[in-house]
């Protein structure tokens, strides 16, 4: 069985379809375990109305405690041998799970399968075709991941074996929890990692959500890439670091921040020429650096003048 786990937050206007897409699975031995993190729309009443409709549906009604915990929470709650996660404004696929399911048989069992995304639900799979699978071992997921070639660090799109999660869990308290968690999800599976570039999951552009909106606890990201490179030491950690900080660089000179975009320059400066340098670092990252080396980014002094 897998277990969906899906954290609930004031999306009732996309709530429904969300479910339905569940529902909807051509694989059938699932079940949906739905934490509801202290909502204050219709999000508790609608879970409680499909819950009591299918026996298949679990809801956990929580005080908010943010995604991470909730997630634990349905962690927790859950039976399946396998886990994937599921955002509430999202939806899937009718062949998400089977689809899965049978590139984790492919590749022996007890491994981690990442499906692809579109921003366009239009452009899902909804027919069974032949499609590539590619294989990695863990060195060789992690370095591509950091390198940002693919594997996004999502739990959302991942099938993962439930006994990763006897060891691993989501940081409680902490924004950016999917890319502090995905590398120690594979690092203890320390087994296959198998892709398809198969769109089977629908990221709905939310206009709301987090990382659409700005806040204090988007600075979490530059924590969490620290960390990456005090925990692996690589110049793709080093590369992952360098995006964070630049991407952070512009949205805190947009959002009138010079404490912090000055803290993000630091850090473009102390990579940048190994960036430019690396082969494998990719060119958004590379050009991205060469405008900082020749001064072109947006003025910080230009900010502190306002």
């Amino acid at each position: 069985m897998i277990s969906i786990i899906v954290p609930v937050y004031n999306t009732a206007q996309y709530l429904r379809e969300c479910i339905d897409s569940v529902i909807h699975q051509t694989f059938t031995d699932w079940e949906l375990v739905i934490v509801d993190d202290g909502s204050t729309d219709r999000s508790p009443t609608i879970c409680d109305e499909y819950a009591a409709a299918d026996a298949r549906i679990k809801v956990i009604h929580i005080e908010n405690s943010g995604q991470a915990n909730a997630r634990n929470i349905g962690i927790d709650a859950s039976q399946g041998e396998y886990i994937t996660f599921l955002d509430s404004d999202d939806k899937l696929s009718p062949l998400y799970l089977e689809i899965m399911m049978e590139i984790e048989m492919k590749a022996g069992g007890d491994n981690i399968v990442c499906v692809n995304f579109s921003h366009n639900d239009k452009k899902l799979c909804r027919r069974h075709n032949r499609f590539a699978i590619t294989y990695y071992n863990p060195d060789e997921a992690i370095t591509r991941s950091l390198y940002q070639k693919s594997l996004e660090p999502n739990v959302w799109a991942r099938l993962c074996p439930r006994r990763i999660f006897d060891k691993v869990r989501f940081r409680k308290g902490l924004y950016y929890e999917d890319l502090e968690i995905f590398y120690r999800l594979i690092e203890e599976c320390g087994t296959t990692v198998a892709e398809t570039r198969l769109p089977l999951y629908y990221y709905r552009s939310n206009p709301a959500s987090f990382i659409n909106t700005w806040s204090d606890r988007r600075l979490d990201v530059l924590r969490v890439t620290a960390e990456l490179v005090e925990r692996y030491g690589t110049a793709a950690a080093r590369s992952r670091r360098l995006s964070a900080n630049y991407n952070m660089y512009l949205l805190a000179i947009k959002n009138k921040r010079p404490e912090v975009a000055a803290a993000c320059m630091e850090v473009i400066k102390k990579y940048r020429w190994e960036s430019i340098t690396d082969p494998h670092v990719r060119l958004s990252n590379k050009i991205a650096s060469l405008i900082s080396l020749c001064g072109l980014l947006p003025a910080m002094g230009r900010l502190n003048s306002r």
